[in-house]
């Protein structure tokens, strides 16, 4: 359908179920899969980043992925429309060019796997750095792989300085809907 507002231009409306991207699953609960998102599917993404990790405008947002992983997409949305940056590395994340990067960029929210924490600091990659600016830490990872071994000082962080957050996919199932819709009117 379409519509004509008072600036007199021609808005279309198109179907929300419409797929923008398909991202893979690395098999982690099960055989690896094709996971379509549809024009709708960021909505939740950009929510649950301003909600459950306080993204805020200025953030700078470090999440180490690739647009084929669902991270990448949800890194993309999340910071941009939660009026965040994005601080993107090309490199090996398990050396000190990495973790200096992150200092030098002034990451606030850093996405991690739980095994790259270990190797940073059985590395030393993480001494006489400064991750003090960093509020949230979020981690994506098959269960099991948690808790994550604690960044205490010297690095910067305090218990109770920086929270620890799962990004997860979860949807109500009161009622059969899109992944992004909500069940409640």
């Amino acid at each position: 359908s379409s519509a004509q507002p008072e600036s007199g231009k021609q808005l279309n409306s198109v179907n929300g179920a419409i797929h923008i991207t398909i991202l893979f699953s690395s098999g982690t609960t099960g055989s690896p899969k094709a996971i379509p998102w549809e024009q709708t599917t960021p909505i939740p993404s950009v929510v649950d980043a301003h909600l459950h990790q306080d993204i805020r405008p200025g953030d700078v947002l470090c999440w180490p992925t690739n647009m084929g992983w669902m991270m990448g997409p949800w890194l993309v949305h999340a910071a941009l429309m939660n009026m965040a940056a994005m601080a993107l590395f090309y490199g090996a994340l398990t050396t000190r060019q990495f973790s200096r990067f992150v200092q030098d960029a002034g990451v606030t929210m850093l996405g991690l796997v739980p095994s790259l924490v270990s190797a940073w600091r059985d590395g030393g990659y993480l001494d006489g750095l400064d991750w003090s600016g960093i509020r949230v830490f979020s981690a994506k990872a098959a269960s099991g792989s948690f808790p994550v071994p604690p960044l205490d000082p010297p690095y910067g962080l305090r218990r109770g300085g920086a929270s620890v957050s799962r990004v997860t996919h979860s949807a109500l199932t009161l009622r059969p809907r899109p992944p992004t819709a909500a069940t409640t009117p």
